[in-house]
């Protein structure tokens, strides 16, 4: 990509300190990353709403350089190559499985490709008119870190764009009971993905820097065929890697779960979107 953008001082350190992470992650989506958002369409259409929402705030700018953090299929870069006129995007994630299949989706020039931890991008300073990173803060050990890495590599006045789930349907609350009570101690204590989002976003924006911070919010709706089909979902995703640790118990959970999905009278998902976006103030730390 040329020196001017990328890199590597220090790499070996990074990737030390990200190994096991690393593997983690590659656990939870790499091994399924083929599968992934192929029953129904959830994180291209998270995706597409953070552009979308990025996009006005941008208000026409020239975005030349992008990076799309924690990537994983590269959900996001169809609708940014489309309505932000075709930038270079720095697609960064953890997972090699995952790059691997964006690569797949993604071939085409300016698209880039870089496995790293979000909390340390071999990317330059000052060096990107804009940031993405889509429903992906609650699976990195330290999102404070990572934003403060994304607030590094935007120039002056460059912009974020930043989204997460937000209230879900009640009904399907039940699936993270019943898998908290199927889990042992020790396996509960490591289900990072079952935690809601932690900290208000719009916070952890303006600690790691950034200003005018902007909250939309808004709702998905999907609609499965049946309990079924459902059931490809969960299993495609980080709600299916949880159920797979349950060894001999999966079974069991599978067939709990799915009876109590087949009991609703509609099976359709209904998700809140909250997307932040924000500008980058070099001078405000």
């Amino acid at each position: 990509m040329g020196e001017h953008l990328l890199g590597f001082a220090g790499a070996g350190e990074r990737r030390a300190s990200a190994a096991m992470q690393r593997h983690e992650m590659e656990e939870m989506f790499g091994r399924r990353a083929a599968l992934y958002d192929e029953t129904i369409p959830f994180f291209r259409r998270a995706a597409e709403c953070t552009v979308d929402v990025m996009r006005g705030r941008l208000n026409g700018a020239n975005v030349r350089i992008l990076v799309d953090v924690a990537t994983g299929r590269g959900a996001a870069v169809h609708p940014i190559l489309r309505s932000l006129g075709g930038p270079r995007v720095v697609c960064a994630d953890i997972s090699a499985g995952m790059l691997r299949a964006a690569r797949a989706d993604l071939a085409q020039d300016g698209v880039h490709f870089v496995q790293c931890d979000a909390e340390a991008f071999p990317v330059r300073s000052s060096c990107a008119d804009a940031v993405t990173c889509s429903m992906s803060l609650r699976f990195l050990r330290a999102p404070g870190r990572a934003l403060e890495e994304m607030h590094r590599v935007l120039k002056d006045r460059g912009a974020i764009g930043v989204s997460e789930m937000g209230r879900a349907d009640p009904k399907w609350t039940f699936f993270a009971d019943l898998l908290r009570r199927s889990m042992s101690p020790s396996q509960r204590s490591k289900a990072f993905a079952l935690r809601a989002f932690p900290e208000p976003i719009s916070e952890l924006l303006s600690e790691a820097g950034f200003v005018d911070v902007q909250l939309v919010e808004s709702e998905l709706v999907f609609q499965f065929a049946d309990e079924r089909e459902w059931w490809d979902w969960v299993e495609s995703h980080q709600q299916g890697h949880l159920v797979r640790q349950l060894g001999s118990g999966a079974g069991a959970f599978k067939s709990a779960a799915l009876e109590i999905v087949a009991g609703f009278e509609t099976i359709e998902l209904r998700q809140a979107i909250r997307v932040a976006t924000a500008l980058c103030h070099k001078d405000c730390r």
